[in-house]
């Protein structure tokens, strides 16, 4: 099994060209690859730039398999999701401050007496 590597960081893409053997007799043993299988050689064989990191496959749903001669080559395409770069936040401004108003002054609290609850004075 022949495989390549191809890095697409405009596109944030990762091709995988897998090219198997064909199987020329009965005694040969027949290869089937899914995209399991791919990730796998990604994992083992392949290191992502460090600016990105892998993503999921686009098409999952396809194996390659040696005995017939239109499943010998596939291109997997992996998305390649770029990292975020960490960068110097300033605080969130209060919602005054993000409007232009100016800051409301608080003034002082004065004490309420309690109310009572007035009843009927029976004769």
């Amino acid at each position: 099994m022949n495989f390549k590597f191809i890095d697409d960081l405009k596109n944030n893409q990762l091709k995988v060209v897998v090219k198997l053997p064909k199987r020329k007799l009965i005694k040969d043993t027949t290869i089937i690859v899914g995209w399991r299988e791919v990730e796998k050689i990604i994992q083992d064989n392949y290191k992502c730039p460090s600016t990105h990191t892998l993503g999921k496959c686009h098409d999952r749903s396809f194996k390659m398999n040696n005995n017939n001669d239109k499943l010998l080559e596939k291109t997997y395409v992996f998305d390649l999701l770029p990292k975020k770069t960490a960068t110097a936040s300033q605080p969130p401004k209060s919602t005054n401050e993000a409007s232009g108003l100016d800051p409301v002054k608080k003034t002082s609290v004065h004490k309420t007496t309690k109310k009572t609850k007035r009843t009927a004075v029976k004769k």
